[in-house]
């Protein structure tokens, strides 16, 4: 089974169009049938939750960057190249789990999720000493936890 884009913002439309007082504060959308989330995501406004966990997406819509009130994202296991840089507007974002995605690096702007309290970023391409220094800063300031496998520890067992 496999979502195409055109089904996902018709039921996406059928949400926001149903009723206005409707609101949806969690949306799941796993088990791989996502290819890629229309920009009528970023209607969701009220959303505190958005769980993408293993789909196929390559990429984000930068209307992601509306959902001012987003607490937790979960995009891991998904293809993502690149995060849109309207992700750093997610202000309240405290949880971030980006792991087993070919993300070659990360932008220093990540360091500006400054409510962020859980990154989970395992099985990327980058090692925990190459993120960004906001980030290390603040994981030793016990602010912030950071998971990351090593990769170098990975490949000398090998």
């Amino acid at each position: 089974l496999s979502v195409n884009t055109e089904y996902l913002t018709k039921v996406l439309n059928f949400f926001i169009s149903r009723n206005p007082r409707i609101v949806i504060k969690e949306l799941h959308l796993g088990s791989g049938v996502v290819t890629e989330l229309p920009p009528e995501i970023g209607e969701f406004t009220e959303l505190e939750v958005l769980a993408l966990a293993g789909n196929k997406l390559k990429t984000l819509p930068p209307a992601i960057g509306k959902l001012r009130k987003l607490e937790q994202l979960y995009v891991g296991y998904n293809k993502l190249e690149t995060l849109p840089r309207e992700i750093y507007f997610l202000e309240k974002l405290t949880t971030l789990f980006i792991n087993d995605n070919p993300l070659p690096t990360l932008p220093g702007q990540i360091g500006n999720l400054k409510s962020l309290e859980m990154f989970y970023y395992s099985g990327n391409k980058e090692s925990k000493r190459d993120l960004p220094r906001e980030l290390l800063d603040r994981e030793r300031e016990e602010r912030l936890i950071i998971t990351v496998k090593e990769r170098e520890k990975q490949q000398r067992r090998r």
